[in-house]
């Protein structure tokens, strides 16, 4: 507006250019819209720098709420686990069965050879055993004896009070090792929400996936999964995890899970964990530490084949293991999907009601002789429905 001001003082000063009674109304109609302006812009101005200060407040407000919340839910977890210590002292007694969870081999509790340690988040004493069968190291069972819902309040109330680090790096370095190729659909299972590697991956050309039952999500996002619901629908060509197997509570049965989400023989897991050896032991969700002879075991269990492996323990604090498929036949009813109009009987047959629909799951298969037989029987119940099996 400095311009426009001195452009003004240009026509009123200079005698050369014609100074008309027309010319002065409209220099005059030209100072009061300046004017206008003028004032129009100081109240803008003012309101501006009020709006900034107002969000700076607001700002420092809710970065104090945040620390609140981080403080309360330490200081939550701190008495939650002496509590639950205190009566861990009294119920787990030396001659209570252990059963581990990889080989099941089951023992007095004072049989066992034991690791100890204290979480450094909160989260008291740590017991831990060592299986003499296979070589897992498990525990605590103060916190594997917890149901789900009492785990999954300890998760929320845990990421409240702590942030994650970002291992990024870690989990596309594990991606890479499932030999990915364009055209596949991949997913980062137990993915958390301070991950880039979906936005990475995505910019080099893949099509990956996260699910993460715990930390918030961007639930916008549509390539982050947050139930198992929603994830039995899709078939992966591979699927990839960094610090995740020794978060599981129940390693057979997950890995299982995950296998059946695999499109066919040809799809991979690839599993990073610095805990294939007794390392980051100080904080309670850490339920297994696959040393001994447990990854063979966990393999036989699940049928998977070790077909990958790296160790850069020193450097990186990286170690990954490959798995492939070892069954040479695939269960695809198992792995069917059905809608709301349907039920899975428990002896594996299929119920579907009028507009009940089955699908999936989506397979490949190499180049060959390949015979499908399938077996159908359709019988109309009285209520009519029809058995699929």
């Amino acid at each position: 507006m400095s311009g426009l001001k001195n452009f003004l003082e240009y026509l009123r000063s200079n005698p050369i250019l014609p100074y008309s009674r027309f010319t002065k109304n409209k220099i005059e109609d030209i100072e009061r819209k300046l004017i206008e302006i003028t004032d129009i812009y100081n109240d803008f101005q003012k309101t501006h720098e009020e709006n900034i200060e107002n969000i700076k407040n607001h700002s420092d407000k809710l970065e104090q709420h945040y620390k609140n919340i981080h403080a309360i839910s330490k200081e939550l977890m701190k008495v939650k686990w002496k509590q639950i210590d205190n009566m861990a002292s009294q119920t787990e007694m030396l001659n209570d069965l252990v059963k581990c969870g990889i080989c099941e081999y089951e023992a007095e509790r004072k049989s066992f050879e034991i690791k100890e340690a204290v979480c450094d988040f909160n989260g008291g004493k740590l017991t831990r055993y060592i299986c003499p069968s296979c070589g897992v190291i498990f525990g605590p069972t103060k916190f594997l004896n917890l149901t789900q819902r009492e785990k999954d309040e300890d998760y929320y109330i845990h990421y409240l009070g702590f942030e994650e680090g970002d291992s990024t790096d870690k989990e596309i370095k594990a991606f890479h090792m499932l030999e990915p190729h364009k055209g596949g659909i991949y997913l980062n299972y137990g993915c958390g929400s301070w991950s880039n590697s979906l936005k990475q991956l995505e910019k080099e050309g893949y099509t990956v996936y996260g699910y993460e039952p715990y930390a918030e999500l961007e639930l916008h996002n549509p390539m982050l999964i947050s139930n198992t619901d929603e994830l039995k629908k899709f078939r992966f060509d591979g699927i990839f995890s960094n610090n995740l197997l020794e978060h599981l509570t129940d390693p057979i049965t997950d890995l299982k899970f995950m296998k059946s989400l695999l499109r066919d023989g040809n799809s991979k897991m690839a599993h990073s964990t610095p805990c294939y050896i007794y390392k980051y032991e100080i904080t309670r969700f850490h339920t297994y530490f696959y040393t001994g002879n447990s990854v063979k075991v966990l393999c036989e269990k699940v049928g998977l084949d070790v077909c990958g492996y790296e160790n850069d323990i020193e450097e990186n604090d990286f170690i990954c293991y490959v798995f492939k498929n070892s069954d040479s036949e695939s269960d695809y009813m198992s792995a069917m999907c059905i809608n709301e109009n349907g039920v899975r009987q428990d002896d594996g047959r299929i119920i579907l009601n009028e507009n009940g629909i089955l699908y999936g799951p989506y397979f490949t298969y190499s180049k060959g002789l390949i015979r499908f037989q399938i077996d159908l029987t359709i019988k109309i119940s009285k209520r009519g429905g029809y058995f699929y099996s």
